[in-house]
């Protein structure tokens, strides 16, 4: 699989914005006057491995994100947890994760890069025609921050049009992660002002390497941080999170 010339050719930092499809009406509507009113000051959101039982996701940052109808973990007050995964070219075990959810008949929500969508058309079809949800990470992964308002705004449409193009539909994408988990405040407006619900995590773990941790050591850090409203942060790099996702799904 080879990916477009336009993904190809991109910079660290790009002089664009994307060339727009049908997602163009929806760029047409931002209101450029609006998010620039907001910081463009960086802000890196992290939470990994924490002891859930404590909640302990930084106040300042969630009430950062929830001011633009953001989401960093569900009802703490309901049984219900949600199973993330973000996935790009190295997404090596992604069969692996989708045979297991079907096995135990689980949805997962899945922020996809861009360049999965194009090297992997197929497999992005059957998470949707498995009945998972198909969320945002960028067409490109960068740090959005730094980019312009028009690059961050076409960065987050550009992927959509990819996915519509890919599944024959013509929908939005409702939800999106920032790469890195870096955004600012202005970022957070585009989203917001796209029709996009920037969702974070509540856990996550160095699981995006191909260096494994074992199954056993991750699965106890799946495990002794359950608890309501939880948004798991996983990625289908390494075999970590295969081996012991079934186990924990079971739990």
């Amino acid at each position: 699989p080879t990916l477009s010339a336009e993904y190809t050719n991109l910079t660290p930092v790009d002089k664009l914005p994307f060339k727009l499809g049908a997602s163009a009406s929806v760029y047409s509507m931002l209101d450029k006057n609006y998010v620039s009113g907001f910081s463009s000051a960086k802000t890196y959101y992290w939470v990994e491995t924490v002891n859930h039982p404590k909640f302990e996701i930084n106040a300042s940052k969630q009430n950062e994100v929830e001011k633009f109808n953001g989401v960093v973990c569900g009802d703490r007050n309901s049984p219900y947890m949600y199973l993330t995964f973000n996935i790009g070219a190295s997404s090596y075990q992604i069969d692996a994760v989708l045979d297991i959810l079907k096995t135990k008949n689980v949805k997962a929500t899945f922020f996809a890069l861009g360049e999965f969508a194009e090297l992997y058309p197929d497999k992005l079809k059957r998470i949707y025609n498995d009945g998972h949800c198909i969320a945002s990470h960028a067409y490109y992964h960068c740090d959005m921050s730094a980019q312009s308002i028009d690059y961050v705004a076409s960065n987050m449409l550009k992927y959509e049009d990819v996915v519509n193009r890919v599944l024959g539909t013509n929908g939005r994408i409702k939800y999106y992660r920032p790469p890195y988990g870096s955004y600012s405040q202005r970022d957070l407006a585009i989203a917001e002002n796209l029709g996009c619900v920037p969702v974070f995590w509540s856990f996550a773990y160095n699981d995006y390497t191909t260096s494994t941790m074992g199954k056993n050591a991750a699965l106890q850090l799946l495990n002794t941080n359950i608890c309501n409203g939880a948004i798991y942060q996983l990625h289908a790099v390494n075999t970590d999170n295969t081996q012991a996702l079934p186990e924990f799904i079971d739990e």
